[in-house]
């Protein structure tokens, strides 16, 4: 049983204009929350609701607030984790992030109709945000929560192309960038096509990784410069790099990168046809099946690891490959995998530094 209301107008089979992401059921209180929901299907068998009406306060235990001189969204919990919700009204609410020293001091007095929530894993708000249509990431349309990402959240493309308009840091930080089907749809991609910051010394971002299954972030060409707080994995299908960069700027990571599980999913595959720099902070390692390389270097540009780099467990899953005229130096040490995945393998006329 569950309180289930609509975020968007549209048709009742659409399970996009539920906040659940799901039709509603039995047991449950749906209410059109100011929205025009066309009922197209029969409400019968196991899509039989418990109750239909027109309120908006079906947000029981979650509150609107002011406090610090900012409006905050509602917050809920359910069990095991908090997720946050649409706000409505004031219709100019500024959404943002709770600040330490609001949550749990906020809407103690019962602002409006709203009660006061228990925020959960303390204080920390996570939700599974996923894009309802492609668009900038900075438009709150794009995503099913009506709201930008936020810390703790998980985001995903969800089938859609996403365009990073805006530097994901501060409060607007997500946990994890993926392209897994936790909105419904696996797929889709984000791209960058300016110079950015994804993350930040605070806030470390986990980007692509086994549930990910294309692309997940591609530096469009161009000559951007383009800053990640990171961890990069390549993900589970063929050539799902955790970065694909096609741009002739920097790209530098303050993380690890580590190849996928499927073949060729490079954890950074650097495919510029010019001189490019990428600097990596942090360990490289080669993924779980064949040629998963940490990074695939296609460019005449230069590679810099401060970190160790490893060879990973598949065949031939290289820690980095040099596939090109460039040079790859790594301050670190440099280690072999089973079999043939070398840390390092040096495909062509370029130089390899290595100070380990």
């Amino acid at each position: 049983m569950a309180n289930v209301w609509a975020i968007k107008s549209g048709n009742w089979s659409d399970t996009t204009i539920w906040n659940t992401g799901a039709l509603p059921g039995n047991g449950d209180t749906v209410a059109a929350n100011g929205y025009t929901v066309t009922i197209d299907m029969d409400l019968v068998g196991s899509y039989a609701p418990a109750a239909i009406q027109t309120s908006n306060n079906l947000q029981a235990g979650t509150c609107q607030c002011h406090a610090d001189g900012i409006w905050y969204e509602h917050h809920t919990c359910s069990p095991g984790a908090c997720r946050r919700k649409t706000v409505w009204k004031p219709a100019d609410v500024r959404v943002e992030n709770w600040p330490a020293s609001s949550r749990r001091s906020c809407c103690q007095s019962g602002d409006f109709q709203y009660q006061p929530i228990t925020l959960c894993d303390g204080g920390v708000t996570m939700a599974n945000v996923w894009a309802i249509k492609s668009g900038n990431w900075s438009d709150t349309t794009v995503w099913n929560t009506g709201a930008l990402p936020g810390n703790g959240d998980t985001v995903a493309a969800n089938g859609h192309t996403v365009t990073i308009d805006m530097d994901l840091v501060g409060s607007y930080a997500p946990a994890a960038i993926r392209t897994s089907n936790i909105g419904g749809t696996a797929g889709g991609n984000f791209v960058i096509a300016s110079n950015r910051q994804i993350g930040d010394a605070s806030h470390t971002v986990e980007i692509g990784g086994s549930e990910s299954t294309t692309t997940v972030i591609t530096i469009q060409s161009g000559n951007y410069d383009v800053t990640f707080y990171a961890n990069v994995t390549g993900g589970s299908s063929t050539s799902a790099y955790g970065i694909g960069n096609y741009s002739t700027g920097t790209v530098n990571v303050t993380g690890n990168v580590t190849g996928g599980s499927n073949n060729h999913a490079y954890g950074i595959a650097n495919n510029s046809t010019d001189t490019v720099t990428v600097n990596v902070t942090g360990n490289v390692t080669g993924g779980s099946n064949n040629h998963a390389y940490g990074i695939g270097n296609y460019s005449t540009g230069t590679v810099t690891v401060t970190g160790n780099v490893t060879g990973g467990s598949g065949n031939s899953a290289y820690g980095i490959r040099n596939n090109s005229t460039g040079t790859v130096t790594v301050t670190g040490n440099v280690t072999g995998g089973p079999g043939s995945a070398y840390g390092i393998n040096n495909n062509s006329s370029g130089t390899v530094n290595v100070t380990g």
